[in-house]
């Protein structure tokens, strides 16, 4: 669950603090180096996965001969009827989104990623914030996005 706070022009966004993603997502239970397990190796970019934001901010798929931005939005279903192996690539799309989004908060939107609580919390998390956090507090507000692996900033 994330939350976003504003203050005035300040923006902050909570989020809880999750393992650090990895982009290989094996069967712990298969003895033998697969083809299949193979095929669970997803992109670590947007680009590799075939994906882009469009200057709408809207992810789109990449013309795979030109690299050129299409109209086509995300597509969950790249291998029909292997629900698993489409869920996990959904969940490995969802962190390099994430990523992305968190690099364009800082670079783009200005905010700056401020870690909350001690570094042996449990609940350590960072929230993302306009630098001047602690000198503007004329508003408030919270907006709270789900669980799973759609994360903060993310919003379709």
């Amino acid at each position: 669950m994330a939350v976003l706070l504003l203050f005035g022009q300040i923006f902050i966004l909570l989020f809880p603090l999750m393992a650090i993603p990895t982009n290989r997502v094996t069967d712990s239970d298969s003895e033998s180096e697969s083809a299949e397990e193979e095929d669970l190796c997803f992109p670590t970019s947007l680009e590799e996965f075939g994906y882009a934001f469009n200057t709408d901010g809207q992810l789109r798929k990449l013309d795979e001969r030109t690299g050129e931005i299409t109209a086509e939005g995300f597509e969950f279903e790249v291998r029909p009827g292997n629900r698993e192996y489409n869920q996990k690539r959904y969940v490995a799309l969802g962190e390099v989104i994430n990523q992305e989004i968190y690099q364009l908060l800082e670079s783009k939107a200005g905010l700056v990623k401020t870690w909350v609580g001690e570094e042996n919390e449990e609940y350590r998390s960072f929230v993302f914030a306009s630098p001047d956090l602690r000198t503007n507090s004329d508003k408030l507000l919270i907006l709270i996005n789900g669980a799973g692996a759609v994360r903060g900033g993310q919003w379709s």
